[in-house]
């Protein structure tokens, strides 16, 4: 069972323009944009492309908007599809991208992703720019060469050698995590999500950036990336409004602020490195201090910094979190992991199927990159249901939408490690939570074995309950606020 949905987006940090005020500027700003002509035609749609095109979701052009920016996509997503019948459907969004379509089909997607003629749709990746004020792209909003000579100088950072250091670090800093589980009171309770965003985040600094945060100054960046967050990722893409009257709006102003934090906390980093140097060869901050080809000045070497930044931690902490919070509501699977664990040495943890069973179905149940990826299609497809998606169309691919296919999954929202025992070839190609093709997740070996690590030591040690029920949260990820859990030692 999903969690209840309530609450707000950042729960009080940030003073969201009412949708009664946003909704009207939105639509006179469209038609000042795009003309009277152009927004009657996005409301009414194109009757001639609707023979072969996916369908419409159900509501209006407001309606979508308000779902495709809130914190219930993900599951309106689902609710759409089960309306339907049929799991590709376009949505009406007014902007310059031509037939906004959800793709919910994993083998269109499958297609669409491997497509050497597929890209991203800049217009909605340049967003992230904003995050490190100069706006300045690192690959993640890239296509073309560019995008190839960033990926291709940062791809050795990815090796067996990071991936143990990362390791070595992630256990570290799981065991003082655990040495303070066991003093702190209340002993044994702990937010979850707050607590692998603790770890990871050190973990990562450390082994990827030679650099040792504080918890200061760990605490004013998950501060600030949520407020940057929130505004450039999930707002701004979607209302074209708040580039043109940002001066109006104060969550924008201090999501400037918070972008000018973030910079700041970058350039510390950066001169860290410059002033004492690499601790190992062939982490993430030598391979793009010292490529001056592929990062031409300071901005571009701290914006791609700033990706990995975040991409690098804040995922797999909360992908974390969802597998210790599904293996605490279900204590015999627990049971079985730990069992299984006991058998194998801590070096060899990462060898055991059941963990890897468990690790899997939980970024299925709760993928936390839920609204996946994006891609303008090169040349026209065919979707599994026969719909036809043009050349140019925009593609949405949400993860959540693929991964609770029901067609593929048997009670896809029940957590079931063993479907994973023996899988059809189906549910394989159905799996692509890291996305696929070219510009799939650049660090999808990294974030797995970093999973394996933490999950394995703690699991192995601790009997976890849950201890408070928490919310679902989402904007750009999928997360949980206010899960607590309890370890108690396994005796």
């Amino acid at each position: 069972m999903a969690l209840p949905l309530s609450g707000r987006v950042g729960d009080g940090l940030v003073d969201e323009l009412p949708l009664v005020w946003s909704t009207p500027l939105l639509i006179c700003a469209i038609a000042t944009f795009l003309g009277v002509a152009k927004v009657t035609s996005l409301l009414s749609g194109n009757r001639k492309s609707a023979e072969t095109l996916p369908p419409y979701a159900p509501g209006s052009m407001l309606k979508h908007i308000e779902m495709v920016t809130s914190k219930e996509y993900p599951w309106w997503l689902l609710d759409v599809a089960e309306k339907l019948g049929q799991r590709c459907f376009r949505v009406s969004i007014p902007s310059s991208m031509k037939n906004k379509i959800i793709i919910g089909e994993h083998t269109t997607a499958r297609r669409i992703l491997t497509d050497p003629l597929s890209s991203k749709p800049i217009e909605i990746y340049s967003a992230m720019r904003f995050l490190n004020n100069k706006g300045d792209p690192g690959m993640f909003t890239l296509n073309g060469p560019s995008w190839h000579s960033k990926r291709k100088a940062s791809a050795n950072a990815f090796s067996s050698n990071l991936i143990r250091r990362m390791n070595e670090a992630a256990l570290d800093y799981t065991d003082v995590f655990v040495e303070n589980l066991k003093s702190e009171e209340p002993r044994g309770v702990f937010d979850v999500s707050e607590a692998m965003l603790s770890v990871v985040l050190s973990a990562l600094t450390e082994s990827a950036f030679d650099y040792v945060i504080s918890v200061e100054e760990s605490a004013d960046m998950m501060h600030d990336l949520e407020l940057a967050l929130i505004e450039f990722a999930s707002k701004t893409p979607t209302q074209i409004h708040r580039n043109w009257f940002s001066w109006l709006i104060p969550e924008r102003r201090r999501a400037v602020a918070a972008t000018l934090r973030l910079r700041e906390l970058m350039c510390r980093i950066m001169n860290n490195y410059r002033e004492n140097g690499p601790k190992s060869d062939g982490t993430i901050i030598q391979l793009i201090m010292e490529n001056d080809s592929a990062f031409k000045t300071d901005d571009e070497k701290l914006a791609q910094l700033l990706e990995f930044f975040i991409a690098g931690h804040e995922t797999t902490a909360y992908s974390i979190s969802w597998v210790l919070t599904c293996l605490a509501r279900n204590p015999q699977i627990q049971a079985k992991l730990r069992s299984e664990l006991s058998a194998l040495t801590p070096q060899t943890w990462s060898q055991s199927k059941y963990l890897q069973m468990c690790i899997k179905e939980g970024m299925r149940l709760y993928p936390v990159a839920a609204a996946g990826s994006i891609r303008n299609v090169g040349k026209d497809l065919k979707t599994e249901g026969g719909f036809i998606l043009p050349k140019g169309s925009t593609c949405f691919i949400p993860m959540m939408l693929v991964l609770n296919n029901p067609d593929v999954y048997e009670n896809p929202r029940e957590y079931n490690p063993s479907r994973w025992e023996h899988p059809t070839r189906e549910m394989m190609d159905c799996f692509i939570p890291f996305s696929l093709g070219k510009q799939n997740c650049i660090g999808q070996s990294l974030a797995n074995a970093e999973m394996q690590t933490i999950i394995s030591r703690l699991c192995s040690e601790f009997d976890i309950s849950v201890e408070e029920e928490g919310r679902i949260e989402f904007f750009l990820t999928l997360k949980q606020i206010g899960t607590k859990l309890r370890a108690k030692k396994v005796e």
